[in-house]
């Protein structure tokens, strides 16, 4: 085993690796405690924005939430409004038909009154014709009474 020179090879080997290795294995563990350090940093990053993106998502469901209320309130004060509306333009119409219908009507007895004023002023002047006939014809006294009577009967 002394005399081996594959022994003195591993001796060197082992002694090169320990004086060697023992620097870079100190060099790769500091290397590797930098990279872990870094990776929970950005690992504590990434778990603070997640936390905030929680967060504002929770916001913005709020937001949906109220602002669906809110659009159903509103839903319901437009109908509301509407019903008001129809309402009052259903009574505004209704009064209007009753005023159209009282002017309808005092028109109507007005034409009635004037139709029968005009007709009544036609008969006088008719019975006054008859009357001024009967006074240049000189009729029979039966004639006379049937004719008067026939005008009255018209008036």
């Amino acid at each position: 085993m002394w005399h081996d020179p594959y022994f003195y090879i591993l001796i060197s080997f082992v002694l090169f690796l320990f004086f060697m290795g023992y620097p870079l294995y100190k060099k790769l563990l500091q290397h590797l405690q930098i990279r872990s350090s870094t990776i929970e940093r950005q690992i504590t990053e990434v778990e603070a924005l997640y936390l905030e993106a929680q967060s504002i998502l929770l916001e913005q469901k709020n937001a949906l939430v109220l602002s669906k209320k809110a659009m159903s309130v509103l839903e319901k004060e437009a109908h509301i409004r509407v019903k008001k509306i129809q309402e009052e333009t259903k009574n505004v119409l209704m009064h209007f038909e009753e005023i159209s219908k009282k002017d309808l009507e005092r028109e109507i007895s007005s034409l009635k009154e004037d139709c029968k004023h005009s007709i009544q002023r036609e008969l006088m002047e008719r019975s006054y014709i008859n009357i001024q006939w009967i006074l240049k014809n000189k009729l029979t006294e039966a004639q006379k009474e049937k004719l008067i009577s026939f005008s009255m009967e018209k008036v």
